[in-house]
C-alpha cells in the first residue's frame, strides 16, 4: 500500500510540474507490480473481487504511463482520477482482519 500512495504522490507532483516523464515513470512502476512480495501475499489470500480490482488498477496505471507521452494534461489527470476510484471503491469494499500477511 505504501508503494501505491508514494507512487501516487508522484504522479500528482508530476501534474503539478507538467512533468510528463514522471507521471509516466511512476504509473509504470505502479503498473508492474511484480517482485512485489506483500503485494503476492495479501492476493494469495485476498477473495476474486479484490484480485479483479487490484489487476484492473495495474492496468489502469499501465494505460496512464502509455498515455503520459501524449495526452493532454487534462486527459491525464482525469484518467488518474478515474483510476484513483478504483482504490476507493476497494478500500470501501474489503477490510484486513487485522493479522499479518
Amino acid at each position: 500500500m505504501l508503494a501505491f500512495l508514494q507512487g501516487a504522490e508522484s504522479i500528482s507532483y508530476g501534474f503539478a510540474e507538467q512533468d510528463r516523464a514522471l507521471i509516466g515513470e511512476a504509473a509504470r512502476e505502479l503498473s508492474r507490480g511484480a517482485g512485489d512480495p506483500l503485494g503476492a501475499s495479501i492476493r494469495a489470500k485476498a477473495p476474486e473481487g479484490f484480485v479483479s480490482l487490484s489487476r484492473g488498477l495495474r492496468s489502469d496505471f499501465g494505460e496512464l504511463a502509455a498515455l503520459s507521452e501524449t495526452a493532454e494534461f487534462s486527459d491525464l489527470q482525469l484518467r488518474f482520477s478515474t483510476t484513483m476510484g478504483r482504490c476507493v471503491a476497494c478500500h470501501g469494499t474489503y477490510r484486513s482482519d487485522g493479522s499479518a500477511p
